[in-house]
């Protein structure tokens, strides 16, 4: 997949497509083969709401599954994941500089909820800066 497809494939994914993608993508980063389990139980989901999202991201080409549960994320996949992961990076280094008082996961929490919403202009005037 091209960067260009690959950052139109950013901006298409719903909400909940990025958030099982990136948490696939962090827990690909300390074993190279995620089973659903560990997907369901860091999002604390269910495993047939994994297996429905799986089955999305299996045909955007940005996971593999493969025989007796294993998902491995592909290229493009870890490219859109850590695209993402820059942007919480962003928006949660700005967060605490309104003054709120926030605990460091309503930080992370309103960075993801903020990521989820932001328009990409916003995103292609930050890359300008």
């Amino acid at each position: 997949m091209s960067f260009d497809k690959e950052q139109e494939e950013l901006n298409t994914l719903s909400a909940a497509q990025m958030r099982y993608l990136y948490k696939i993508y962090q827990i690909s980063l300390s074993k190279p083969e995620v089973l659903s389990a560990d997907i369901a139980r860091k999002l604390k989901v269910s495993k047939p709401s994994v297996v429905k999202m799986l089955a999305v991201l299996s045909e955007k080409k940005l996971i593999l599954k493969k025989r007796y549960g294993k998902i491995s994320i592909t290229d493009s996949g870890i490219r859109i994941a850590d695209e993402y992961e820059q942007r919480i990076q962003i928006l949660a280094s700005l967060i605490p500089k309104m003054g709120l008082a926030l605990t460091d996961e309503e930080i992370t929490a309103g960075a993801f909820a903020l990521a989820d919403v932001l328009p990409e202009s916003v995103w292609e005037t930050k890359k300008r800066q």
